[in-house]
């Protein structure tokens, strides 16, 4: 009789630990389940979404997208729905992307700080790029610069890219500055930076400097 009980006390043990050792297998395995949920909604709070205006909108660059491009393989754009205009890339743009690209290569994921496709919605065609050359620096200052095809200049597109972009940027708090460059006779350029308040800072090698400061 002793030895039955011993018996079942020791079968009573064991089960014990078993449903003690389910229990804990099933609340570590809950609990990166929950991790990796929330984790994945802190990514998907983080990632940079798409700008939308009236009619554009703007599209951060990835690595892989760049990649693409200096492969000369656009069919990467067929899965985005999107149709790269008859001239783009340019020059400006293929000239543009490694350096992009090396500020990518510096964080996980686009910032936004990096560089943006400008879509035309009528058609959802890529008609240029905008953006900035990387992360706010100490004093809170990033550098803008953009650039549009010849066949959607003198339509508006660039202005309402820029006013876009630099409403996007003004919204983290690190920013206090945007600056820009351009030439002395570009005479596009000097008219778009002027009528979305830039000021003018400095002429240096037939170049003219902007500031927009944080309201």
């Amino acid at each position: 009789m002793v030895d039955l009980l011993d018996e079942w006390k020791k079968g009573s043990h064991i089960k014990s630990i078993d449903h003690n050792r389910s229990f804990y297998t099933r609340s570590i395995n809950s609990l990166f389940k929950f991790r990796s949920f929330i984790f994945a909604i802190i990514l998907y709070i983080m990632a940079v979404k798409q700008i939308e205006t009236e009619r554009i909108l703007l599209i951060p660059y990835n690595k892989t997208l760049i990649n693409k491009i200096q492969q000369e393989d656009y069919t990467i754009f067929d899965d985005m729905n999107l149709i790269p205009a008859k001239d783009w890339p340019d020059e400006d743009v293929l000239e543009t992307l490694p350096r992009v690209l090396i500020n990518l290569e510096k964080v996980s994921a686009p910032t936004g700080f990096e560089s943006w496709m400008i879509i035309a919605k009528e058609k959802n065609e890529i008609i240029g790029d905008i953006g900035f050359k990387g992360l706010p620096d100490s004093e809170g200052r990033i550098d803008l610069g953009y650039g549009i095809v010849e066949s959607a200049r003198k339509k508006g597109y660039a202005r309402e890219a820029a006013s876009a972009l630099i409403k996007w940027a003004f919204k983290d708090s690190k920013v206090l500055e945007i600056t820009a460059k351009c030439d002395i006779k570009n005479t596009g350029s000097i008219n778009l930076l002027t009528s979305i308040n830039f000021e003018r800072t400095n002429i240096e090698e037939n170049m003219i400097g902007w500031s927009l400061v944080r309201n």
